[in-house]
């Protein structure tokens, strides 16, 4: 039997889920979609396995020790590939002719994507592309007024889509 249940991206909501998959004694848990629930996982067992998928950096939110040892009761897949955050890149670089200036905003509510926008510095270098660094943090709670101020954001998972056009003001 597969006990399914679902957050739909309150991120509050995390904790409670977990432990009611403890109370109904699974035989595992999939924390799939990111480290926040993978955290949440953890934070309500530390003996029912936890099989994590697509967390940026496992070690980072916490869940591991280190990748080639995790210990504890949680294992899995990781999405931390620096070789990727090159070929991103290098796929724009293609992309856009005379590219020299990148932006990259990035989620600083995720863990794992501070370490992503490093693992980019050196692709940029050989590639003679200057990054720009700018972090923002859309919480859940706050994603009402983040849409007013920003225009249309949704966020999944670890990563957020822009749909909007509209120029974002750096502290609005």
């Amino acid at each position: 039997m597969i006990e399914s249940r679902f957050a739909e991206g309150k991120l509050d909501l995390l904790p409670s889920l977990s432990a009611e998959l403890v109370r109904l004694n699974v035989d595992v848990i999939i924390a799939a979609g990111g480290g926040f629930i993978g955290k949440a996982a953890k934070g309500a067992t530390g003996t029912i396995p936890i099989v994590m998928t697509n967390v940026e950096d496992p070690v980072a939110f916490g869940l591991v020790t280190s990748l080639a040892r995790p210990g504890g009761n949680v294992t899995g897949l990781t999405a931390q590939i620096p070789e990727l955050s090159a070929k991103r890149l290098d796929l724009v670089r293609e992309t856009v002719s005379n590219l020299s200036r990148v932006a990259v905003l990035w989620n600083s509510a995720y863990p794992g994507k501070e370490t992503e926008f490093h693992q980019t510095q050196p692709a940029a270098r050989l590639l003679g592309i200057q990054l720009h660094s700018q972090r923002f943090r859309i919480q859940t709670t706050s994603r009402r007024r983040s849409r007013r101020r920003l225009g249309d954001v949704s966020e999944r998972s670890s990563s957020c889509r822009i749909r909007s056009r509209t120029p974002i003001k750096q502290g609005s």
